[in-house]
């Protein structure tokens, strides 16, 4: 049984019908925008100082989850959203 009511397109004023669906808890969580302190513009990447790499990290069962280290943002940033899309399915949320 769905705990929420989850806007598709993220915009909280947006209460048409067919914005609204019915989710859980981890559904909800996967469908969030960037977060405001994220330096890299891309959802799921930071730059990981120690290796002087991009780091890629998804969330995945409820767990933070490593996918890999990237030399390119523009690399980084594919394999993010490709992650999400197998991981989070219609969840997935690229802003």
């Amino acid at each position: 049984m769905p705990e929420y009511v989850d806007h598709i397109n993220n915009n909280r004023c947006d209460n048409r019908w067919s914005n609204l669906r019915g989710v859980d808890r981890a559904g909800n969580a996967m469908n969030a925008l960037m977060r405001k302190d994220n330096k890299s513009g891309v959802k799921g990447v930071s730059w990981k100082k120690k290796n002087s790499k991009w780091v890629v990290q998804a969330s995945i069962n409820g767990r933070v989850r490593h996918i890999g280290l990237f030399d390119d943002l523009e690399l980084a940033e594919l394999v993010a959203i490709e992650a999400r899309e197998k991981y989070h399915g219609e969840f997935a949320n690229h802003g």
